[in-house]
């Protein structure tokens, strides 16, 4: 676990003892992945919200299934929300899709292609963010 990981499993140890660190959590491990501005909009107070119910639904995990746990939640709530970000569907590559058809592919070959993509493109977004994330928290943002 990295020291991004040290730090949320300690300030989840300290909330179960009953201390007040949720504001701390959601400032250290949950705004560096928040994309919009800070200012008092209700996309940031839902943001806030659905994070602070994140951190009670991973509080019982340990090590790297809390970091994954926190990773997968917390990129869910907001998902990397960019205006300018294509859609899944505009980032399928149809022509990969149309050269399995027409060599003969099976409807169920053809789905799983459409998975895989898709697998790849939530995996990239999961990575961009993570980095994302990870240069906010080094430089203390």
């Amino acid at each position: 676990m990295n020291e991004m990981g040290a730090d949320l499993e300690a300030l989840i140890a300290r909330y179960w003892k009953g201390e007040k660190v949720m504001r701390d959590i959601i400032h250290r491990h949950a705004m560096p992945w928040y994309d919009g501005e800070i200012e008092e909009t209700q996309r940031l107070f839902d943001f806030m919200r659905e994070s602070e119910d994140l951190v009670v639904r991973v509080s019982h995990l340990r090590g790297q299934e809390l970091m994954d746990a926190w990773v997968d939640g917390i990129c869910a709530i907001d998902e990397g929300y960019d205006p300018d970000k294509p859609s899944y569907l505009e980032r399928i590559d149809f022509k990969e899709l149309t050269r399995h058809h027409l060599n003969g592919g099976t409807t169920w070959g053809i789905a799983d292609n459409i998975k895989r993509q898709l697998d790849d493109m939530i995996e990239d977004d999961k990575v961009v963010q993570f980095e994302t994330a990870k240069k906010r928290f080094e430089n203390g943002q």
